[in-house]
């Protein structure tokens, strides 16, 4: 008995010390929509579904005129994240492009692009739209790219028409890099959702049942 308490006991520590480690974006969408004032735009696409989501999801609407510093940003059901988005564009202004959820563009060269606040060598599937064809565009190193094309800007066209969607990994420290060396790369909106893992607390009751089991049978 003395040892199926120690390993209850260090099973319940693993849990604790694994939950106080995590983002609290751990489930649900970040969408985020670029917008900008001069062009009559005062808030984001929605509430609404992207390519993933539903009917009244929340979208965070970020200035894309201006520099962008970000921090905690709304997941689709406007829960409060640990994440944030940094924006430096060294034109000091976004590219024009279509109403509503594709327009306005970020542009990617020689600008600054980082989500931030997620969980360090976590995985998550990352949507990127734009309606122009961008084929420069890396995050953490995976590659993205798809076609555009212009006067079309629906959510219905298909993966690599007007936007892409890769499995990225975020840095050590919990960052997700955005570049490119093409100028004419943009965004105009982006989808998070993090790669389902098992849940700590799962994976520890199953280590304990195991561990119980064996203990259980040495007595015998």
């Amino acid at each position: 008995m003395k040892k199926i308490s120690l390993i209850l006991t260090i099973a319940v520590c693993l849990v604790k010390t694994h939950a106080s480690a995590q983002s609290t974006f751990n489930s649900g969408i970040l969408n985020i929509d670029f917008y900008n004032p001069s062009l009559g735009q005062s808030s984001a696409y929605g509430p609404g579904a992207g390519v993933v989501g539903s009917s009244g999801d929340y979208w965070n609407g970020l200035n894309s005129s201006q520099i962008i510093n970000a921090t905690g940003l709304k997941d689709n059901s406007g829960n409060t994240t640990t994440v944030g988005y940094e924006g430096i564009f060294s034109g000091g202004q976004s590219f024009i492009g279509a109403p509503a959820l594709l327009a306005p563009d970020v542009p990617i060269k020689d600008s600054t692009n980082i989500i931030t606040g997620l969980t360090a060598d976590a995985q998550y599937n990352l949507y990127l739209y734009d309606a122009n064809g961008d084929s420069g565009i890396y995050v953490n190193g995976t590659h993205f790219t798809w076609t555009g094309g212009f006067p079309n800007y629906s959510l219905s066209q298909g993966a690599g028409f007007n936007y892409n969607v890769e499995t990225v990994t975020a840095d050590a420290n919990g960052d997700l890099n955005i570049t490119s060396a093409n100028q004419f790369d943009l965004i105009s909106a982006l989808q998070l959702t993090p790669v389902a893992t098992p849940e700590p607390s799962t994976l520890a009751l199953a280590g304990l049942g195991a561990a119980s089991l064996l203990a259980i049978r040495r007595r015998k």
